[in-house]
């Protein structure tokens, strides 16, 4: 309301300057930053565009390409600094268009830009070295023409600088186009490309545009090392880094597997066979399993429990250590031996352990006993959510054993304490 009311006090001229200069300023940034990478699209790619968008449930429809999504983009976020990345490509920038223009040691600090400062000094050396070398021209000249000449070279300096900041501007602009323009095609077009690798060619964009910024920038992230460690380090021991690398690589594969892998898709098949079998399936038919719909399920849920264990730790101490040690660690420090000895071997047997133990009792120990496929079917069906059943009941009956417990406990100790207090006291 005060800002309102402060709009509304002041004077047409002023509203109609700021709309001016608002016009002023964006609409040279909307053509820079959307029409024209757009147009370039359009020009360099025809195909690409229409761009293929659509919002759905993806609990009902799954792709398969997201499981890519899933286990890349942790990775991209620890491994990609954005912001380290940009101050390397201006960087790079800055002194490619100095050194084209003459204006580096301006543009870039002084430590960036030994070189141009160099040729700077070099620059100031020649000229002490000319009037040394002439001295009777430095003295016969009279103050009015020195004047006269730092005038003109004061003004020659301006015009120059201004050409150069003008220069300097258009090419922003247009190293902004283009960049804007390559940002839209190459993560498309690899993306698109990787799918149809895959198998997947109608497909959602926004995930082929995602799959390919993340491709992209670890092959640019990978060239960029490479080519550090080329320079710092001989080639035997760059070729042994690259091959502890492989193996580092292989190693995380191996855990992202277990734990990405593994463990969401039986958490979410156990769930499944719980909860929805008995409502989704009639009695008289065998119910059909989704493995990409299991694992998304069990990934939503091993996230939501992890979250839960670490803001709670004292829901379950053990697994609160070693989720919070884990994280600690990080997914470059985390070792395959650690990871199966605390988490995937316990894990794993457990699931299974819950997942065949039921199975194996209707269809390997019934029907020797005697009993019918029918009885078996029912069964199996009905063993998950009984056990749930069975399981939540237990739980809760010691969880109220022990609630009990300690409030017995503590009556006893505050009665026994007033009784104290009552016998010590004087009669």
């Amino acid at each position: 309301a005060p800002l309102l009311s402060s709009w509304r006090g002041e004077p047409i001229p002023k509203h109609a300057r700021r709309i001016v200069l608002c016009t002023i300023l964006y609409v040279p940034l909307t053509v820079i930053l959307i029409h024209l990478p757009l147009a370039l699209v359009d020009l360099t790619v025809p195909g690409l565009f229409p761009v293929r968008f659509r919002f759905y449930n993806p609990l009902a429809e799954v792709p398969p390409y997201i499981l890519l999504l899933h286990i890349s983009f942790p990775l991209l976020m620890e491994t990609f600094a954005p912001r380290d990345f940009f101050k390397t490509l201006l960087r790079a920038w800055l002194e490619a268009v100095g050194s084209a223009l003459g204006i580096q040691d301006r543009v870039l600090p002084a430590e960036q830009s030994e070189g141009s400062g160099a040729r700077a000094q070099e620059q100031a050396q020649d000229r002490v070295y000319d009037q040394a070398q002439d001295p009777a021209s430095s003295h016969n000249q009279p103050p009015e023409a020195g004047s006269a000449q730092e005038d003109q070279s004061h003004e020659r300096e301006k015009k120059s600088i201004l050409k150069e900041t003008m220069l300097m501007l258009y090419l922003a602009c247009l190293s902004i186009a283009l960049v804007g323009g390559f940002s839209v095609i190459v993560p498309l077009l690899v993306g698109r490309q990787i799918l149809a690798v895959l198998g997947v060619n109608n497909c959602n964009d926004m995930y082929a545009y995602s799959i390919g910024f993340a491709t992209t920038v670890w092959l640019w992230e990978g060239v960029a090392r490479v080519r550090l460690q080329l320079r710092q380090l001989e080639f035997d021991v760059f070729i042994s880094n690259a091959i502890s690398t492989v193996f580092r690589g292989l190693e995380l594969a191996c855990i992202l597997l277990l734990l990405g892998g593994f463990v969401p898709f039986l958490l979410g098949l156990l769930l499944d066979l719980t909860f929805t079998v008995m409502l989704r399936v009639g009695w008289d038919q065998s119910p059909a399993f989704h493995g990409l719909l299991h694992w998304m399920i069990g990934l939503l849920v091993v996230k939501v429990t992890v979250r839960v264990l670490l803001a709670i730790p004292s829901i379950a101490p053990t697994w609160s250590e070693k989720l919070q040690h884990l994280k600690q660690m990080g997914m470059r420090n985390v070792r395959l031996s650690w990871v199966l000895k605390s988490l995937a071997v316990p894990l794993l047997s457990a699931l299974s352990m819950l997942l065949a133990v039921p199975y194996a009792f209707a269809w390997g120990l019934m029907p020797v006993l005697g009993f019918g496929v029918r009885c078996c079917s029912w069964y199996w069906r009905a063993m998950y959510p009984g056990g749930a059943v069975a399981y939540v009941t237990i739980m809760g009956v010691r969880r109220t054993r022990s609630v009990l417990g300690q409030l017995h406990d503590s009556l006893r100790d505050s009665m026994y304490l007033v009784g104290r207090r009552l016998h010590n006291q004087p009669g």
